[in-house]
């Protein structure tokens, strides 16, 4: 068999390979989930991210968190890694980072925005999407290569509604939460993408996965017709 080669986005690896393999593994199979059961969600949480993005540009570093180093909060931009290759497999990462903090001695800190309840669980639910970036940018293709200080989610969340002079309006509240980028565990990562890549059989079943659950109800209700 020839080499493979994948493109993998940043994002994509919160749900698949921060949870269940088989997800993954499905994916890269060309699975597409049925378009009549998507809730209108994804589409809500984009324009979210718009304003998260619109209102931080250009804002000092201070916006997100009194313990980040003094800097300036921009929009982020596309990124794309050089190829990692294991076991026959180049794996490219590509996706966009949601804003970037350029800290006053000339490192950046890595910023994704997430709207929602942060809790014990939330930096290490996304660390496989903000490592991605880390990596992007510490091994890019464009050999411009970024010396990351940092990286986090800011979570922002609903707290109320009040009347203005514009209409109504949601209040909220955010939290900066500190994500610890790990370079080993991170290639290891990698690496098993590699390996699903070459076997699919190999990926990992998650029992409390819900897409699978859906994937095992729509089989089922195949059958009974």
């Amino acid at each position: 068999m020839g080499e493979k080669f994948i493109r993998v986005s940043p994002y994509t690896l919160n749900r698949d390979l921060g949870g269940c393999h088989r997800c993954f593994a499905e994916a890269l199979n060309g699975e597409v989930l049925p378009e009549r059961f998507s809730t209108g969600l994804g589409k809500v949480c984009s324009r979210l991210g718009r304003h998260h993005r619109d209102f931080f540009n250009e804002r000092p570093t201070s916006a997100l968190s009194a313990d980040l180093p003094a800097g300036v909060i921009r929009n982020g931009s596309g990124v794309m890694s050089r190829p990692f290759k294991h076991e026959g497999v180049t794996l490219t990462i590509r996706g966009r980072i949601d804003a970037i903090a350029r800290l006053d001695d000339g490192r950046v800190v890595i910023v994704d925005f997430k709207s929602g309840f942060p809790n014990e669980h939330t930096a290490e639910r996304f660390r496989p999407q903000l490592s991605a970036y880390h990596w992007a940018l510490t091994n890019p293709a464009d050999d411009n290569i970024r010396n990351v200080a940092g990286m986090g989610i800011l979570a922002v969340t609903p707290e109320s509604m009040s009347s203005t002079s514009h209409g109504l309006a949601h209040l909220i509240s955010t939290t900066w939460v500190p994500v610890e980028y790990d370079h080993e565990w991170f290639v290891s990562l990698l690496e098993t993408i590699c390996e699903i890549t070459t076997d699919p059989t190999t990926a990992k079943f998650d029992i409390d996965c819900e897409w699978c659950e859906l994937r095992e109800q729509l089989a089922r209700s195949g059958q009974d017709k």
